[in-house]
């Protein structure tokens, strides 16, 4: 099932040199969010990172084969196939890599694994270090399953390189101390909320049958299940049901602001119930599992170790929240890879918000935090399609407000007769608002003018339905709600 929400022996490339940088001059860098200056280390700020990397995706298109984060140097590279895009990427403070995969090749590649070779215990990914799909496969790959998935390899030529891993590619989840159902143990994710009611997000492998859950103790019942979604996706929601339980907006003593998109170089940090807090590197995106179960796509694959009982925990770079523990091989002892659920993709598919640090009650029973203002306001508005019949409402919602901070919720609607194949929203800020991080949309910004474009696995969006997009920003005096303007394609 595609998601309703949401998609490394080096290759020949060469870092672009200066005078390349510098052939051409940008055209309407005004209208862009100000360059990262080069002598900013992006490893000290995943957020500013992740936020390049979705701009330089948007600016370049079909131009760029992936974006990552160089630990050396703490800059963003975009790799690129044009040698005219290495100004734009420059002026934006990121470095240009020429490369020789497009990105629609390695797209294709992905495609045709997913055609020929989607066999239990293998894994794929585009890596854009090496400008490859790296394939994986575990040791219960052998024989017959094992010449096929060889062969559909070698029909890719050098565009895929394939690994073998140790261990088997298996969900994580068994018997423990953590979050409990009738049936598993596994980790809670994040807490979220919907107009003042909280839940959980943990994984949906873990949500599968499981309709009660409880506490350490495995007594005190903590909430209900209100969906779960695996294979395809791997994300479940939980409902806190019991008053006397908080639902904080930390990972044990990290406190979390808000959620975005993984960047390729990002260091990170799982936390789970088995083995605590680990850390680790995002090496793909996009990524395809294919376990005993089903596939799951859209993940994100690191170098993070995992074990039984650590599903569905927290993914997060500093306090900024990125994922849910799906699956992987190996383990803490000898390392492995792991991947996890985006989850920006559970937030917009469930419609709920992240709880975040020093904005949430501490249980349902208790009184609002004065620091959060808990009535949303919305604006929204209907326009027609783009020569079309897809037509386009879009609602803007304040989903949360502290001092200096905001989230904001935009949903989409197509509103026509036909299936959307892009969508643009327009607003303008009228109170001085910046927009710090955000997720499951292309921002441009200039000044309060703000144009919001769908990603490419967000675009389509059939009549009657919906996609949403999110951000986090800050505000001085004033929050009013802006008006929205809608075009679809």
């Amino acid at each position: 099932m595609r998601r309703t929400a949401f998609r490394r022996i080096v290759s020949p490339a060469v870092l672009l040199a200066c005078a390349l940088a510098a052939a051409s001059s940008l055209t309407g860098a005004s209208a862009q969010p100000s360059p990262v200056p080069s002598s900013v280390d992006l490893n000290r700020d995943p957020g500013a990172a992740s936020a390049l990397s979705s701009r330089l995706r948007e600016r370049l298109g079909a131009r760029t084969a992936g974006t990552y984060l160089d630990r050396a140097s703490g800059r963003v590279v975009a790799t690129i196939t044009d040698p005219a895009a290495a100004a734009d990427v420059t002026a934006a403070g990121a470095v240009p890599r020429l490369v020789t995969r497009s990105r629609a090749q390695l797209d294709s590649a992905t495609s045709a694994l997913g055609r020929t070779a989607r066999i239990a215990g293998t894994s794929w990914a585009v890596d854009p270090v090496t400008n490859q799909v790296a394939v994986q496969y575990d040791s219960t790959v052998k024989g017959e399953a094992l010449t096929r998935l060889r062969s559909a390899v070698a029909k890719l030529g050098g565009a895929v390189r394939l690994e073998a891993t140790p261990g088997t590619l298996t969900p994580f989840m068994s018997g423990g101390d953590a979050i409990y159902s009738s049936r598993a143990r596994c980790s809670l994710g994040f807490n979220v909320q919907r107009n003042g009611t909280y839940y959980f997000l943990t994984a949906g492998h873990c949500g599968n049958g499981s309709s009660t859950w409880y506490g350490s103790n495995r007594s005190t019942t903590i909430g209900s299940l209100v969906n779960s979604s695996f294979p395809g996706n791997d994300y479940a929601l939980v409902q806190y049901t019991n008053p006397n339980v908080s639902h904080e907006g930390t990972v044990g003593s990290q406190p979390i602001t808000g959620a975005a998109n993984a960047t390729v170089g990002q260091s990170v940090t799982r936390r789970g119930s088995t083995t605590g807090t680990r850390t680790g590197t995002v090496t793909g995106l996009n990524a395809t599992v294919n376990y005993p179960q089903g596939s799951v796509s859209g993940l994100i694959r690191t170098t993070v170790c995992a074990e039984q009982g650590d599903s569905g925990g927290s993914l997060y770079s500093g306090s900024t929240a990125l994922g849910l523990t799906s699956g992987g091989n190996g383990n803490c002892l000898t390392g492995g890879t792991t991947y996890f659920q985006p989850v920006t993709e559970a937030l917009s598919a469930y419609g709920v918000s992240m709880v975040t640090s020093g904005s949430q009650s501490t249980s349902q029973s208790t009184t609002t935090s004065p620091r959060t203002t808990t009535t949303t306001r919305t604006s929204t508005t209907t326009s027609g399609g783009g020569g079309g019949t897809a037509g386009c409402q879009a609602t803007y919602t304040i989903a949360n407000q502290w001092p200096g901070g905001f989230q904001g919720d935009v949903s989409i609607r197509n509103t026509g007769t036909s299936a959307t194949r892009s969508w643009t929203v327009q607003w303008t800020f009228s109170g001085g608002q910046t927009i710090t991080s955000s997720w499951n949309v292309a921002l441009s910004v200039s000044g309060g003018s703000v144009t919001a474009r769908n990603v490419d696995y967000n675009g389509t969006i059939a009549p009657g339905s919906s996609t949403s997009f999110g951000f986090q920003g800050t505000w001085t005096s004033a929050n009013p709600v802006p008006s929205v303007s809608c075009s679809a394609g």
